[in-house]
């Protein structure tokens, strides 16, 4: 029994370590960056220097053939070139883009940056489907449009309408200060009901550094494998897995368990019926626990009667007949004779059978 477990138990992990891992898939990142003066100055700390420094060592952990594409808001949106990973030359071409990047303008447009973020991203997807884009939005959670703009605060519902259902990774990447300025928590909380289920707020006011180097690729590759596993087939799925294996035991431990049951049960009498006062052997065939007993002159046979006058074997074995378990006799044609009723292979108590110059006698119980 244990043997069919472990071969029950491979086949089930097999068949979910062979999707598990799947393939790495390329990413399309768009890095957005507030640089509304709010980002020199927010509480009298200057962030943009830190955000600067801790770039290009992110930059430097993106994947070959991964693309780039950097876009910077305040007053009003830019998107520079994207920029696909083929060799180092094109982290340098990133690395001087992000030098170019300063905190001065003078409003917070966070309306067109979500457009302006959100259809680059649609953009690459649909250019090609099987890449994963990642969109890393750093701010300070500060909406405050121009004032000809007024009337296009943040509004999530003309958002949704463009862009639902999406499965982007979205990350806020939150400089201000978290526990007095919920809105970026909300902003998230939207994006996620209505836009991409895969949205993330990181607080990094304490730590910049740490954030942007060495947390933000951990959380993008951590989300991946999320939605790697949202994504499986239903029949690699963890939790199908689990109940497919119980299943599965639950009819191995049935199977095995009517097979268990299939013994030959029961007691023979045996004796040389030539001899004027035989001596009586008596065999008890459930000890044997066995399906199949054979009955011969050799020490092949699990019953030996060593002056048995037979060239085959006959045998006894287990057999189901309408659901109760019966002894069947088995043995070339015209061997057997019985004495107490007609011919038949399955035996009942007490029946009584010649074999040449030996006579049994079977007992069920």
């Amino acid at each position: 029994m244990l043997q069919y477990l472990r071969l029950v138990i491979a086949i089930i992990l097999s068949a979910g370590f062979c999707y598990a891992d799947g393939y790495a898939k390329s990413r399309d990142l768009v890095l957005v960056i507030d640089t509304s003066l709010s980002m020199a100055g927010y509480g009298g700390k200057n962030i943009m220097p830190l955000v600067k420094q801790s770039l290009p060592k992110f930059i430097e952990q993106l994947d070959e053939n991964d693309s780039f594409t950097l876009i910077t808001f305040s007053t009003d949106v830019k998107l520079y070139p994207t920029v696909y990973i083929k060799h180092k030359s094109n982290k340098d071409i990133l690395n001087k883009y992000i030098s170019m990047v300063e905190a001065s303008g003078k409003w917070t447009y966070t309306m067109a940056m979500i457009n302006a973020a959100f259809d680059k991203a649609k953009q690459l997807q649909m250019e090609d489907p099987d890449r994963e884009q990642v969109i890393i939005i750093i701010t300070d959670a500060i909406d405050d449009p121009p004032p000809d703009a007024r009337k296009y605060h943040y509004n999530i519902k003309n958002i949704a309408r463009q862009y639902s259902g999406s499965e982007w990774f979205v990350f806020f990447v939150n400089l201000g200060q978290i526990q007095k300025d919920s809105r970026l928590e909300k902003i998230q909380k939207e994006v996620k009901e209505s836009i991409s289920p895969y949205t993330k707020v990181i607080d990094a006011q304490e730590s910049v550094d740490k954030i942007i180097v060495k947390d933000l690729k951990k959380d993008i590759d951590t989300m991946a494998k999320i939605k790697e596993i949202h994504s499986r087939p239903l029949y690699v799925h963890p939790l199908f897995i689990i109940i497919m294996a119980i299943v599965l035991l639950i009819i191995l431990f049935m199977v095995l368990r009517r097979a268990a049951q299939l013994k030959v049960k029961g007691a023979l009498e045996y004796w040389n019926n030539e001899l004027l006062e035989p001596s009586i052997e008596k065999a008890n065939l459930t000890a044997k626990n066995s399906r199949t007993i054979t009955i011969g002159s050799d020490t092949h046979n699990m019953i030996r009667i060593h002056d048995l006058a037979i060239r085959a074997p006959i045998m006894l074995k287990a057999v189901r007949k309408d659901k109760i378990v019966k002894c069947q006799l088995l043995a070339p044609e015209n061997v057997v004779q019985f004495v107490n009723r007609d011919a038949g292979d399955i035996l009942n108590d007490g029946d009584i059978f010649k074999v040449n110059n030996y006579t049994f006698k079977y007992y069920e119980g």
